[in-house]
């Protein structure tokens, strides 16, 4: 059995090295500046959280398969949207359930969203044992970017809210 505390370090470690890879394919793809490239992967709750409720592989195999979907989705627009810009936020709950919010600076992206949800329905979806949350970032998206959707989950209030919280409300269980 894994501990906690190492399955933390085992999902920083593997967190860092996709890193570099996804950093080396953007590299590599920079012909096409408008096409969706992975920059960074954004963990949105504790590791020691994520690695308690689902494996390492599981989440680097779901962000490869998002990144995937995204790639062919950007391949199709039209050369007035970049989508460098976006950002894909993702929610995965118990009994195979995923969610994404792409949030992009210069256009709406549900068309994005609905292709996620339709295609990963057909991919293994990784079983989860609680809300995972992740937020996977464009090569040019902004580091602050936060889903609309989310932002109705906040109710007005201004106090400081979890975003698992905010998820709950707007995706329950």
């Amino acid at each position: 059995m894994i501990r906690p505390r190492f399955a933390a370090y085992l999902l920083t470690i593997a967190t860092s090295l996709f890193m570099i890879d996804w950093a080396a394919a953007a590299e590599a793809t920079e012909s096409s500046p408008k096409h969706y490239q992975l920059n960074r992967l954004a963990l949105l709750q504790p590791e020691s959280l994520i690695g308690k409720r689902v494996a390492v592989k599981d989440i680097v195999a779901t962000t490869n398969a998002i990144t995937s979907i995204a790639e062919r989705w950007s391949s199709g627009l039209d050369t007035g949207r970049a989508a460098n810009d976006c950002a894909i936020f993702v929610a995965l709950r118990p009994k195979k359930r995923i969610k994404t919010w792409t949030s992009c600076k210069t256009f709406e992206a549900t068309e994005l969203d609905i292709l996620i949800a339709n295609e990963m329905q057909a991919k293994r979806i990784p079983r989860v044992s609680g809300l995972v949350l992740f937020a996977m970032h464009g090569k040019s998206s902004d580091e602050n970017a936060f889903p609309d959707a989310w932002k109705t989950g906040l109710d007005g209030t201004l106090k400081t809210v979890a975003m698992s919280d905010i998820v709950d409300r707007i995706w329950p269980e």
